[in-house]
């Protein structure tokens, strides 16, 4: 490889420095913000949510433990149970 050809390719942006093409990059960014929402608001939703501070505790530690899987079964299982449960 020449030494145009790794000035060109590092001058590109990181993305594709390190060989994925801009499309991926942006998949794969779209994906973790996404997911860092789904971990944030999952956490705001818990800790307003009318459950008691052990069942809280316990929810947010699964939450950081399981990233992806925390949240996901807070938002189809839990939060509409512990709403019901308030009433």
């Amino acid at each position: 490889m020449t030494l145009a050809a790794l000035t060109s390719s590092a001058s590109a942006g990181p993305a594709l420095a390190f060989g994925l093409s801009a499309g991926l990059f942006t998949l794969v960014a779209a994906v973790l913000i996404l997911l860092a929402g789904m971990f944030i608001g999952a956490l705001v939703s818990v800790l307003g949510s009318p459950l008691g501070g052990g069942l809280k505790l316990l929810l947010i530690l699964v939450i950081f433990f399981a990233p992806f899987l925390g949240p996901l079964g807070w938002f189809l299982f839990g939060r509409g149970s512990a709403c019901r449960g308030a009433r």
